[in-house]
């Protein structure tokens, strides 16, 4: 019974092992696409069409549209801890290079009334 649980366990831990390296394949890509590294990014998501930067050289921002660097986030966004997102009560613009106010979310009174 004993063998039979070390194997299992030794097994449990090869598939632990496995799995843990390929996660970390996928998110281990720090190559840059040469128009990232020009705008300033150190290390980027994985490479292909939607690629963004994860950090910045020299201590900048990941600024909101991910594909850029700055000294600091545009107005009504701060870092977080190093990566620029829109603060409470604004969402990012259609041009993702700003936050403007949401849109009012507070139900009329008879709406909230009906659920």
């Amino acid at each position: 019974v004993a063998r039979v649980l070390r194997l299992m366990l030794v097994g449990f831990l090869l598939v632990c092992a496995t799995v843990l390296a390929k996660h970390n394949e996928k998110g281990s890509n720090t190559d840059c696409a040469q128009n990232l590294k020009t705008a300033g990014c150190e290390t980027c998501t994985e490479a292909g069409p939607s690629q963004t930067c994860l950090t910045c050289s020299g201590g900048k921002k990941v600024l909101l549209d991910g594909k850029s660097c700055g000294a600091t986030c545009p107005e009504h966004s701060t870092a977080s801890p190093n990566v620029c997102v829109c603060d409470k009560g604004y969402t990012l613009n259609t041009g993702k290079d700003g936050c403007v106010a949401a849109s009012n979310t507070d139900c009329a009174q008879n709406l909230k009334t009906a659920g």
